[in-house]
């Protein structure tokens, strides 16, 4: 049995997104290439929802997109921390971190973890 395919407008309804962020993101290397139907509609599994809710979220946390295709493309391993592309990640983290000790430590409310 194979998995639904979906096409543009469906995967951008899906993911809340506009429907020309997916032709950028595909144009930008970010999504695989999209299968193509016998009319030369493109199709996207249903992964590919997941896929652009990862590359809005890395967006939002201030990756740019060559950052984020340097992630998408880095395989997971074992030790995620150990592997030199999973690095801007790890910093991430750590100033955050940095940024919310430095903000309790001012008697400002605690955010949340």
């Amino acid at each position: 049995m194979t998995a639904a395919l979906m096409t543009r407008g469906q995967l951008a309804r899906a993911a809340a997104v506009n429907p020309e962020t997916i032709r950028y993101y595909e144009h930008q290397g970010l999504l695989p290439p999209a299968a193509r139907s016998p009319r030369g509609h493109r199709l996207y599994p249903a992964e590919a929802v997941e896929h652009l809710h990862l590359i809005r979220d890395a967006r939002w946390l201030g990756f740019n997109l060559e950052e984020i295709r340097n992630l998408l493309a880095t395989p997971v391993s074992e030790h995620p921390g150990a592997s030199t592309p999973w690095a801007p990640i790890e910093l991430r983290i750590r100033k955050l971190h940095a940024l919310r000790n430095a903000l309790v430590g001012r008697g400002q409310p605690r955010l949340p973890h």
